[in-house]
């Protein structure tokens, strides 16, 4: 399964995740999704947060 990030800007992240079916890639894609996201805005010198929070509401990994 893949996944693209767009944004800010003409900034582009695509990833692979795979798994041993697709319920299991779509949660390590949820999974890797934040880590992507918390990189970007390291990148640009920010934070991402979501409703002032830094917990971004997406699954723990396992």
């Amino acid at each position: 399964m893949e996944y693209e990030i767009h944004g800010p800007g003409q900034r582009k992240v695509r990833q692979w995740v795979g798994g041993v079916d697709s319920v299991q890639a779509l949660y390590m894609a949820l999974v890797n999704i934040p880590v992507d996201l918390r990189g970007i805005a390291l990148l640009l010198g920010g934070t991402m947060t979501f409703l002032d929070s830094e917990d971004l509401k997406f699954p723990p990994p396992l």
